[in-house]
């Protein structure tokens, strides 16, 4: 597995956005205001890629969705989690 840690726009989602091809949010402020997990599996019996986002580690309450979406489903969980000026760690 990878982690990825560091300050504030040190290019933590840029980072992930190379290793794994799915595009995070961008504006002119923090986007990504909150952990994010990204597990990725190959399967050679899928057609299409879909992706799990969930807040939760164990994806109990993941939504699937194609990996083309995974940036507005975690824009999406940021807003309804991390409001206004808030920060998860």
């Amino acid at each position: 597995g990878v982690v990825v840690v560091g300050e504030q726009s040190a290019g933590k989602s840029s980072l992930l956005e190379n290793i794994s091809g799915v595009q995070f949010p961008r504006a002119q402020n923090t986007c990504t205001r909150m952990p994010c997990i990204l597990t990725m599996l190959t399967d050679p019996n899928v057609a299409e890629p879909r992706a799990l986002v969930s807040m939760n580690s164990a994806f109990n309450d993941a939504q699937e969705c194609s990996v083309s979406d995974v940036e507005a489903k975690i824009k999406t969980l940021t807003e309804e989690h991390a409001k206004d000026d808030c920060f998860i760690s």
